[in-house]
């Protein structure tokens, strides 16, 4: 028996010691990563404490927001018509007392207020608006208003970018990201030229007029529209990773005009244009494709870039005077590619008229010559403000409005009527309508209680209120005007897509009048 357990003692050691060994290397094996965590823990907070990168990005931060946050302001607009309120956020844009916001904002508002970031509530008035750009300016008096600092400089990809404004009534937020893209467009009804820096900084409801930053605290932009969560769309949802915001250069050209002449004109090129590579595909179906239509397509076919086709070119307007023929294709506006016609209207729309722009062109080949690429520099023409309302131009003119405009301090002047923001009824037609209802220096002021500033606003608000009636229902849109006595009245432009794009009627009549085109006015007391 003895000699037995002798035997099994050396198996009974080795066993231990395995044993052992694997209950210890494990141990000493985490006790040694333990030590090099706790090394290299130790090392790197040394390296923190002695220069640390996210320490000083935390500190330019904060003084960021020290420079930034006392421009920035909570604007609250009371509706004129007691439907509600609305609140965004703005910017102060001079030392005068100038606030920048979005027009959605501030739009059909009767009161305004704003508050600035150390609390005080100034009461402010909208100077003007401008519907296209949903851009506004408004003047706020007392103390308190710092001016931010502003750069028309476009950011690039990538840069960092910083948002400020009152997202869900969180007043005075701030949130970080990059510039995502530029150049946008994003379909907004409510925005007719679009041109939109792209970041993804948190942006929500509340935000719509805050400031956009680069890292030095300069304006480059104003935030204004996000993508939602709820299918990618556009709206008033919760922010889904893209917002939109406006660059400064087309603020300034928009605040620039409204303080300098009370309205907004927008640049005009004068052609019309197609998507080459639309033009080429349709060349390529043969579908109602001539022998001028092949030899032209041929030609287009060797523009190696994407642009857009100069299909016609207006006479006397812009392009013609800058050498611009059919058949060229823009590539560039302004250093930017161009391959939509809505891209090409938004870039000079937005533009002002009298400025410069360059274009780069590709141009055919000539005879033996070889297709070339040049630039041209082109200064901008005004877009005739009627461009898109020629129905309620013809309207007007056969009921004796022959001349209308936006009512500059020099267009009053020249007829001798007071001042006052809106649109001046210029000529009228003797022995008409108007001339008895609406007499030179008539200045409409409002369309269906909503504030106007221009001729370009007029026809901007007139046709979005049509575009909402349904096909066949009469739609009455009632203008507030002020004549030379200078009593307040107002007159009714009715709408029917059945035989006549507009009539103008008395408002107790129930039955538009469609063979008689007459402009009528009754006293509107109410209107201040």
């Amino acid at each position: 028996m003895m000699p037995k357990i002798a035997s099994l003692a050396p198996a009974a050691v080795v066993a231990a010691s395995c044993a052992l060994v694997l209950w210890a290397t494990p141990r000493i094996a985490q006790r040694a990563v333990d030590e090099r965590a706790a090394l290299q823990a130790e090392q790197s907070r040394q390296v923190l404490g002695s220069r640390n990168v996210l320490a000083e990005i935390s500190e330019a931060q904060r003084e960021l927001a020290q420079v930034v946050e006392p421009s920035v302001v909570f604007v609250e607009s009371l509706l004129a018509d007691g439907a509600g309120q609305r609140t965004g956020s703005g910017w102060v844009y001079d030392a005068q007392g100038h606030v920048v916001t979005n027009a959605h904002v501030v739009d059909g508002a009767g009161t305004v207020t704003v508050q600035t970031s150390s609390g005080a509530v100034l009461s402010a008035e909208v100077v003007g608006l401008d519907l296209r750009t949903d851009i506004a300016v408004l003047h706020a008096s007392g103390d308190g208003l710092i001016a931010a600092e502003r750069s028309q400089r476009t950011p690039l990809q990538g840069e960092l970018v910083f948002a400020f404004g009152s997202p869900f009534d969180f007043r005075f937020s701030m949130s970080a990201g990059i510039v995502s893209g530029v150049g946008r467009t994003a379909g907004l009804s409510s925005i007719d030229y679009e041109n939109f820096i792209q970041i993804d900084a948190a942006i929500n409801p509340g935000n719509s007029g805050g400031p956009l930053c680069d890292v030095f605290g300069r304006v480059i932009g104003m935030n204004t529209a996000i993508a939602t969560g709820r299918g990618a769309t556009l709206g008033q949802g919760q922010f889904g990773g893209i917002a939109l915001a406006i660059p400064m250069e087309i603020i300034e050209s928009v605040i620039g005009q409204i303080l300098e002449q009370g309205s907004v004109e927008q640049g005009y090129l004068g052609v019309n244009t197609q998507s080459l590579r639309e033009r080429q595909q349709h060349a390529r179906t043969g579908q109602g494709v001539d022998d001028h239509d092949r030899e032209f397509a041929a030609a287009l076919e060797q523009c190696e870039r994407d642009g857009l086709v100069v299909m016609a070119v207006s006479v006397g307007e812009a392009a013609e005077r800058a050498g611009i023929d059919v058949g060229d294709v823009i590539l560039e506006i302004n250093g930017r590619s161009v391959v939509t016609t809505d891209a090409l209207s938004s870039l000079i729309a937005t533009q002002r008229p009298g400025s410069s722009a360059t274009l780069l062109l590709w141009e055919p080949p000539a005879g033996d010559a070889p297709p070339t690429v040049r630039q041209v520099t082109v200064v901008v023409g005004r877009r005739p403000a009627d461009a898109d309302a020629a129905a309620l131009m013809a309207i007007l003119r056969r009921a004796g409005v022959l001349e209308i405009t936006s009512a500059t301090e020099d267009a009053c002047a020249a007829l001798g009527v007071p001042h006052r923001r809106g649109v001046l009824i210029e000529s009228v037609k003797d022995d008409s309508e108007a001339a008895a209802s609406l007499p030179e220096g008539t200045v409409i002021i409002a369309i269906e209680g909503q504030a106007v500033f221009g001729e370009s606003d007029l026809y901007t608000r007139l046709t979005r209120i049509l575009s909402r009636s349904f096909p066949g229902i009469i739609r009455r849109v009632q203008f507030s005007v002020v004549c030379r006595d200078p009593s307040p009245a107002s007159f009714v432009v009715c709408s029917s897509a059945w035989c006549c794009p507009m009539v103008v009627r008395r408002p107790w009549r129930s039955r538009c009048r469609h063979r008689s085109d007459r402009l009528e006015a009754w006293p509107n007391r109410s209107l201040k």
